[in-house]
C-alpha cells in the first residue's frame, strides 16, 4: 500500500466518503486480504459451497470500497490481481515449503520466518525513508492521513512470525485436535478470545507507541506474541484445561 495513488474522496469533492482512510489508495489493502483469507479456504477445503461464498465475500467486500468512497475501481482491481498472483505462488511453493521445514530444526524455522517477515517492513521503511519530504499535493482535500505509516505492516508481519513460529512448535509437541462437544467449542472460543484481547490491550498499555525504532519494535513484539497465542499458547492452554487433546503422541 505505498504507491502514491489518492483515495477518491481526497482530491473529488463530490465524492462523500463513508469510511476513513490514512494510507495511499493503490491496491486496496482489503481487498487484498479478502482475496487472500477467502480464497485459500476455497482452495484448501474444495467444497462447492465454500467457494460460491468465498466468491461472494470477496466481490462485496471489493465493491465496499468503492461505495465507501475509499478505493477506484483500478484500486480493488490492482489487489485482486496482486493477491491472486501470491495465491498462485502460495499454491506451487507450499509442498516444497512444508517438506523442507520437516528436515529443519525449529531454530532454524525461527530464523528463517523472522527473515521474511522483517524483510517486508524493511522494505516499506526504504521507501518511508526515501519520501520524508513528501507533502500533501495542492487540490487534496484531507489533512488527517499517514501514507508512509509502518504501523500497517508491522501488525501483518509481528503476527505472521509470531504464528509461523507457534504452529512450528505446537505441532511438533504433538498438535491439538479440533473437534470437541458444544461446551467445549465454546470455551475455547471465550479463552482464546479474551487471551488475545489481554496481550492486545495489556500490553498495549504497557509498551510506548511511538514511531521510533524502539515503539516499532515493542509493536512487532506485541503482535508476535498474539501470533503466537492463536497457533500455540492458547491450544497448549487448551489441552491444560482438558477441553483439547493432543492430536498425536510424542516420543
Amino acid at each position: 500500500e505505498m504507491c502514491i495513488r489518492d483515495s477518491p474522496y481526497w482530491s473529488f469533492p463530490q465524492v462523500e466518503p463513508r469510511a476513513l482512510e490514512t494510507s495511499f489508495g493503490l491496491p486496496s489493502g482489503h481487498t487484498q486480504k479478502a482475496t487472500a483469507i477467502w480464497a485459500t479456504m476455497a482452495v484448501s477445503f474444495r467444497k462447492t459451497w465454500l467457494w460460491v461464498l468465498s466468491i461472494i465475500m470477496i466481490i462485496m467486500i471489493a465493491l465496499s470500497r468503492i461505495y465507501l468512497g475509499v478505493h477506484f475501481l483500478s484500486d480493488v482491481l490492482t489487489g485482486l490481481l496482486i493477491s491472486t498472483l501470491f495465491l498462485v505462488l502460495y499454491l506451487k511453493l507450499e509442498t516444497p515449503l512444508v517438506n523442507w521445514a520437516k528436515r529443519q530444526s525449529p531454530w532454524v524455522i525461527f530464523l528463517f520466518s523472522l527473515i521474511t517477515c522483517l524483510i517486508p517492513i524493511l522494505v516499506a521503511a526504504a521507501i518511508r525513508n526515501a519520501n520524508t519530504g513528501w507533502q500533501i499535493p495542492p487540490g487534496w482535500l484531507v489533512t488527517d492521513i499517514a501514507p508512509f505509516s509502518l504501523e500497517g505492516i508491522l501488525t501483518i508481519n509481528g503476527s505472521l512470525f509470531g504464528m509461523l513460529t507457534g504452529y512450528v512448535w505446537i505441532m511438533r509437541s504433538g498438535g491439538f485436535q479440533t473437534r470437541g462437544n458444544a461446551f467445549q467449542l465454546v470455551l475455547r472460543y471465550v479463552v482464546g478470545v479474551a487471551g488475545m484481547l489481554a496481550i492486545r490491550y495489556g500490553l498495549k498499555f504497557l509498551f510506548p507507541e511511538s514511531t521510533d525504532l524502539l515503539g516499532y519494535s515493542l509493536r512487532f513484539i506485541r503482535y508476535g506474541l498474539i501470533g503466537l497465542w492463536l497457533t500455540a499458547l492458547a491450544p497448549f492452554l487448551f489441552i491444560k484445561l482438558k477441553i483439547s487433546r493432543k492430536s498425536r503422541r510424542t516420543e
